[in-house]
């Protein structure tokens, strides 16, 4: 029987990133520290997969994305440091048990394949919403498979089924898993965020 040991919600600004940073990077010290911590208490954990789930990976309104494949690579290219990039392993069976797990569920699912994404006109490299937390636990050591999952704009119930969903796969599963999910909530800090500012 498998665990979940842990989820953390976690930011993504490549600000974080010191080779994006550079001196602008004092600004988010503190988040600095926490993810820090937070990648030293997952390594300290050994999981056997890290479930990422991101806004930046494929969204769909109507089904839920897994991406699916043997390894998954991803770069800073987009922010000018195309040298801090990473390679990980893809745990493809426990990808095709959450698939399995939302199907009995009726959540409709697609795995975004290399072909598929191709398709689709879909990425199948690692976005900076995965990226900057894999930075992180690069940097603590962290070496396990990976699945990443995309987002489907469902109502909050629905997403809910899905988070029980995976974590029933998990725990159906032998392998001990982290999961993080991906957030950056800095979009309305000011008048000309990307969402317009928010007082709360």
């Amino acid at each position: 029987m498998g665990a979940v040991l842990m989820c953390g919600l976690v930011p993504h600004p490549p600000l974080l990133i010191p080779d994006v940073g550079g001196s602008e990077r004092q600004r988010v010290e503190k988040t600095h520290s926490s993810m820090t911590r937070l990648a030293e208490e997952i390594v300290q954990l050994s999981p056997d997969t890290l479930i990422i789930i991101s806004p930046h990976a494929p969204v769909y309104s109507d089904v839920l994305p897994v991406l699916y494949g043997d390894s998954l690579n991803g770069s800073f290219a987009r922010f000018a440091a195309p040298h801090v990039s990473f390679k990980y392993k893809y745990d493809k069976d426990l990808a095709s048990d959450i698939i399995y797990s939302c199907e009995q569920v009726d959540i409709p699912v697609i795995d975004i394949t290399s072909s598929s994404s191709w398709r689709y006109g879909m990425s199948m490299k690692l976005d900076h919403g995965a990226m900057v937390p894999l930075y992180y636990l690069d940097k603590a050591g962290f070496d396990v498979p990976i699945v990443l999952i995309g987002l489907a704009m469902f109502s909050p119930e629905k997403l809910y089924t899905i988070g029980k969903a995976i974590q029933d796969a998990v725990l159906a599963s032998s392998k001990n898993v982290c999961v993080i999910i991906s957030g950056d909530l800095s979009h309305r800090l000011t008048i000309d965020a990307p969402a317009g500012f928010d007082p709360r």
